[in-house]
């Protein structure tokens, strides 16, 4: 997990806490796929994965796309979008 420009290694089972407004990016970097639970609190976050779920769905996500939705969702996408996650 990169939080704030330093990387954090999260062994199975680790805990990450990333405070409001702080810049924050993952990589599964294990061989096979890697599995995450998020909580958001407040459930602000909804809105952003419902509409990007909807739109994968489609077929039609791009970098664009994703950038209109955060900017709908008061986000920021920030460096490049890996090409796995659209």
């Amino acid at each position: 997990m990169f939080l704030d420009g330093e990387q954090h290694l999260c062994p199975p089972g680790a805990f990450g806490y990333v405070p409001r407004d702080v810049p924050h990016t993952f990589k599964v970097s294990s061989e096979g796929p890697g599995r995450k639970l998020n909580l958001f609190t407040p459930a602000a976050m909804v809105d952003f994965f419902e509409e990007l779920a909807a739109v994968e769905a489609t077929g039609t996500a791009t970098p664009s796309v994703l950038d209109e939705i955060a900017t709908r969702n008061q986000m920021e996408v920030l460096g490049p979008v890996p090409d796995s996650y659209l």
